[in-house]
């Protein structure tokens, strides 16, 4: 109605028509609003023409289908969209309407999707996600690890979140999100969000360079977040870097890398690798 003019027309004239025949049931109609070369004959044809109508505007509806949220950006590798029918390919620049599921498959593949309003997704491989915008976004992170850039959202009608684990409200940021089988990681590169875990705990705050990390089960705490640096470069020409020689190995291109495992105590290992 908002977008079609025709639409607009043929509800207005649905409308007269049901006052019409509503005025004439209570005997308060003393003149016909329609001209009469246009005056039915009789009340049933009022009925008639009303349901026709009706059906009109429900088929001009139809046939133009769901309006899209948003497009895909880019694609690479294995991206598919969930259907009733099986997965399809997804394709670059691809209009997807509200409520569609995207599931990236392989470590190699990735997607970018673009909201209508330039809210921007990164999708990384072994992602499924479902997106949905009716007046309000809300994104379902089912498992994988997404990257948000979001514009300013009406502070009534944040952009949503949800995973297994978790809710979180953005009013406009950056921030990465990863849902795994255990829990669930939010962190904030620029803005604030508010987030919770999904049992009921009170909701917290997660600023600009924090993270917080639940299980659905206890209550969200956030934590600084390190970032490393923004460039770095080691040419091994002495060796690995100092505290990087747990262990080394070539590449497949050649390249040499050096690997540090830091473990502390009652925390899995983290690894991390630097290459030249």
């Amino acid at each position: 109605l908002l977008r079609d003019t025709s639409v607009r027309l043929l509800f207005r004239e649905l409308c007269l028509q049901a006052l019409v025949i509503s005025e004439r049931e209570r005997g308060t109609l003393t003149e016909d609003p329609l001209p009469p070369s246009r005056r039915p004959v009789t009340r049933t044809l009022f009925a008639i023409t009303a349901i026709a109508a009706a059906l009109m505007i429900v088929v001009v509806i139809l046939s133009r289908g769901a309006a899209p949220i948003g497009h895909f950006r880019k694609i690479e590798g294995d991206v598919c969209i969930a259907a009733d029918t099986g997965d399809r390919a997804a394709k670059h620049g691809q209009e997807v309407v509200s409520g569609v599921t995207v599931r990236i498959r392989g470590l190699s593949s990735s997607a970018s999707f673009e909201f209508l309003d330039g809210t921007r997704l990164t999708l990384a491989g072994g992602t499924t996600v479902t997106l949905r915008d009716a007046g309000q976004k809300k994104v379902t992170l089912q498992c994988g690890n997404l990257g948000a850039s979001v514009k300013p959202q009406p502070q009534d009608r944040p952009m949503l979140i949800l995973t297994p684990h978790a809710r979180v409200e953005v009013l406009g940021t950056r921030l990465n999100m990863a849902a795994l089988a255990h829990g669930t990681a939010v962190g904030v590169v620029e803005g604030r969000v508010a987030a919770r875990d999904v049992s009921g705990g009170g909701s917290v705050v997660v600023g600009e360079r924090e993270f917080a990390v639940t299980d659905g089960r206890s209550q969200m705490v956030t934590k600084a977040l390190p970032l490393p640096p923004l460039e770095c470069s080691w040419t091994f020409d002495r060796g690995s870097p100092d505290g990087w020689n747990i262990g080394r190995f070539n590449a497949p291109d050649g390249t040499m890398s050096a690997i540090r495992m830091n473990a502390p105590e009652g925390a899995k290992a983290l690894h991390e690798v630097a290459s030249g």
